[in-house]
């Protein structure tokens, strides 16, 4: 401690007990800042770039919709598209032959489905 109105400590280790002290924080601080920068983000090409702020896009108006709880916006379903057919692609590299499995069958639905509605409107 310091005397008061003084620069001079009440005992004679203070100033050197003070500046340990000073070494021992000033390295700390350079510690957190060393462990705290950041790695530098990956460079990618234009068109890569887009793609991604696309699927973000979607992503975050997904999001929305879900926080909100709101029903389908039809004007905004294209943009959705790209998110889904990123998490099917993705869906696809965890799981892809019980993915491959459904798609098949989602496929011959349709197709009967359309087989149906074409013999209805003949």
């Amino acid at each position: 401690m310091r005397k008061p109105d003084s620069d001079e400590f009440d005992y004679p280790g203070c100033p050197a007990a003070y500046k340990e002290f000073v070494k021992a924080v000033v390295a700390y601080q350079k510690r957190l800042n060393c462990s705290t920068s950041l790695p530098k983000p990956l460079k990618l090409d234009q068109e890569t770039e887009k793609k991604r702020k696309v699927i973000l896009k979607s992503f975050s108006l997904a999001r929305n919709l879900y926080e909100r709880g709101s029903e389908r916006n039809f004007s905004k379903e294209s943009e959705l598209e790209a998110g889904a057919e990123f998490l099917e692609m993705g869906a696809t590299v965890r799981n892809s032959s019980s993915y491959y499995q459904k798609m098949k069958l989602t496929a011959d639905r349709e197709r009967k489905l359309h087989d149906i509605v074409n013999d209805l409107a003949s």
